[in-house]
């Protein structure tokens, strides 16, 4: 039910479908934090799709409920790449012309959660937990982490992809707390479902980081299991968070070398091993995350291949 909404009705048509017809309405009014290709932002929202079709389990999904869906993924995958001027627009001049089913009176889609089981459209600010003062007197202001409507539906949309084990990025400017809402979600990755043995291990990338330091530091995680495959060190799962990815250096040839042995690993599974050239090494139960700065103002992209 969920493919022809995505893709044309008339075979030669694309300008028929909502896809392309986003694609282009963000294109010519906005402006998005990284450029990437459609096709990849449309696997985004069938992960989502997915997230969402699992909390509907067995209940029949109505064509209005299919709809909901729909957006939801498709505003997200599409509208998460927009600063949040853009996100209002294209919420405001995108979605209502297109959806009419969303209470617009109520605020843009982006502040709401939809609720698969009753087909409502909930505030993310129910979501949020009262923050409790810690009561004593070594309160350290610096690691103090109060949750908020971006915190909560940030942690939403990282746990979708990891319990599908998708590989998520993080982007945004400094100081806007990238770093400290990911490993909250990491210390409380055990709580979720098929997730208690997972662990997380934390690199920091920066303009001195090279192919072989990620190579050694990976290598420190891992432990032979059987043949060439290689797992976590004492089992279980691992999750490795990659802080400011985008940080290698860029060569004359606009090649960021570091991110080329990092895209291997996530998107092969897969590393030669350096003491032993032609020597493969199969990676399992290992899960990626990483953070960046929004590629502006003199900062590095990443390479196209690795997002």
């Amino acid at each position: 039910k969920i493919l022809p909404l995505f893709m044309p009705k008339t075979e030669g048509k694309e300008e028929t479908s909502i896809v392309w017809k986003c694609e282009d309405f963000i294109r010519k009014e906005c402006t998005t934090v990284m450029s990437t290709s459609t096709a990849h932002l449309c696997i985004n929202a069938f992960h989502l799709i997915v997230t969402l079709g699992d909390e509907c389990g067995e209940q029949f999904i109505t064509d209005d409920l299919l709809q909901q869906i729909f957006w939801f993924a498709l505003s997200w995958s599409f509208g998460g790449m927009l600063k949040s001027k853009d996100r209002d627009t294209f919420s405001e001049k995108f979605v209502a012309t297109h959806f009419k089913n969303f209470p617009m009176d109520q605020g843009n889609i982006f502040d709401f959660k939809l609720n698969c089981k009753t087909g409502q459209w909930e505030h993310w600010t129910n979501f949020v937990e009262k923050w409790k003062y810690p009561g004593d007197d070594r309160l350290d202001f610096s690691t103090l982490f109060i949750p908020t409507l971006d915190s909560v539906r940030l942690h939403y949309l990282i746990q979708s992809n990891f319990v599908q084990r998708h590989p998520t990025l993080l982007i945004g400017v400094s100081g806007a707390a990238k770093t400290i809402t990911i490993e909250k979600f990491l210390l409380k990755a055990k709580s979720i479902e098929k997730m208690q043995d997972c662990n997380y291990k934390k690199l920091n990338f920066s303009s001195m980081t090279t192919p072989q330091n990620f190579y050694n530091s990976a290598e420190d995680m891992l432990e032979k299991q059987m043949g060439t495959t290689y797992g976590p060190k004492g089992g279980g799962q691992l999750a490795i968070f990659i802080d400011d990815i985008n940080m290698p250096e860029i060569n004359n040839w606009g090649d960021q070398v570091t991110n080329e042995i990092v895209r291997q690993v996530v998107e092969g599974a897969e590393v030669y091993d350096l003491a032993k050239p032609g020597t493969k090494k199969e990676l399992k139960n290992l899960m990626y995350i990483a953070a960046m700065a929004e590629p502006t103002g003199g900062k590095n992209d990443i390479p196209n291949r690795l997002k």
